[in-house]
């Protein structure tokens, strides 16, 4: 997998998560998706989440870059 590869890969799947199309993910729109995809997670789960990646000051809210965190992406090598 090339870098823009990789890059595709987190942004195709942030937008199918962010719901409304602001660029961000609410809390709501995290948890229904981990929902959609058999991970049963309660909303303080996702708030512990996202306090994990929360350097913005935006708590209840991640961007694409927080997304590639929470998400457990990591950059390929090779």
């Amino acid at each position: 997998m090339t870098f823009n590869d990789w890059i595709s890969e987190i942004k195709s799947s942030f937008r199918s998560i962010d719901t409304n199309g602001d660029g961000r993910l609410s809390i709501k729109e995290f948890k229904e998706a981990a929902n959609k995809m058999g991970q049963n997670v309660t909303t303080k789960q996702v708030k512990e989440m996202f306090k994990l990646v929360d350097d913005n000051g935006m708590y209840g809210l991640v961007t694409v870059v927080h997304h590639d965190m929470v998400t457990g992406f990591t950059f390929p090598r090779g």
